[in-house]
């Protein structure tokens, strides 16, 4: 699941309970759309992402970097 910072959920993405969660973040952060209050295409990219230590460091980097995101 992805969150904001108030802990509303923005994408879920539901896996049997024996997958790994690492290569599910980038169809995560695909998944994120943010409605704009003043209309327009949604917002895709968060500012800031925080991860779990199940993934690692490196896989965090390229995928923010991919949505021009802070680690």
């Amino acid at each position: 699941m992805a969150a904001d910072g108030n802990g509303h959920d923005l994408a879920v993405l539901l896996t049997p309970g024996q997958t790994n969660d690492s290569p599910l973040l980038p169809p995560l952060l695909d998944a994120v759309a943010v409605p704009r209050l003043n209309g327009g295409p949604p917002r895709r990219n968060p500012d800031v992402v925080i991860a779990d230590r199940a993934y690692p460091q490196r896989r965090i980097e390229v995928c923010c970097a991919a949505n021009a995101s802070r680690p």
